[in-house]
């Protein structure tokens, strides 16, 4: 079943931050897709921070796109809806610094303290 994207946010490390239209945020990292064409256009290119989402998937300038189902499959879950807190592990080692997000259960989400490792 399809998925669609709702959100995008290019990071410097040439991750994906993904919101999807089920709640999830999660992140998909395409460092092993910037040698392959048409994405080299990307590398080592403010291209890249250029990504937004257009027909429910994210979409570079010049119409360099990836299908959504892809980018699902093939990322991780950083957030996901529901009452509960969340933490990506992988990206707190990337950053050093980790932000904690409480979803409530009518879907908002808030950021608790930023935890920060010396």
């Amino acid at each position: 079943m399809p998925i669609d994207v709702v959100g995008v946010t290019p990071q410097p490390d040439h991750t994906l931050v993904l919101e999807f239209e089920n709640g999830e945020t999660r992140l998909f990292d395409m460092t092993p897709y910037l040698d392959e064409r048409p994405f080299t256009r990307l590398k080592n290119s403010p291209l890249f921070s250029m990504a937004k989402v257009e027909y429910g998937t994210e979409i570079w300038p010049g119409k360099i796109d990836i299908a959504p189902e892809a980018l699902y499959d093939g990322s991780r879950v950083i957030r996901s809806s529901g009452p509960e807190v969340y933490r990506s592990t992988q990206y707190f080692a990337r950053f050093r610094r980790m932000r904690l997000f409480t979803v409530s259960p009518s879907g908002g989400a808030s950021n608790t303290l930023p935890v920060t490792v010396s």
